[in-house]
């Protein structure tokens, strides 16, 4: 099985790199200040 989670910060998704990330995609957010939203399935 597997889990859809969800990373605010680059520090965060480099901290989970190490543990099962499978197939990363960056969703950016519209507005001035551009947010990256790091979505990863990790097998369990």
């Amino acid at each position: 099985m597997s889990k859809i989670l969800s990373v605010q910060s680059v520090e965060d998704y480099n901290l989970l790199l190490g543990v099962d990330t499978m197939h990363p995609f960056i969703n950016i957010a519209e507005g001035s200040s551009i947010k990256k939203t790091m979505w990863y399935t990790r097998k369990e």
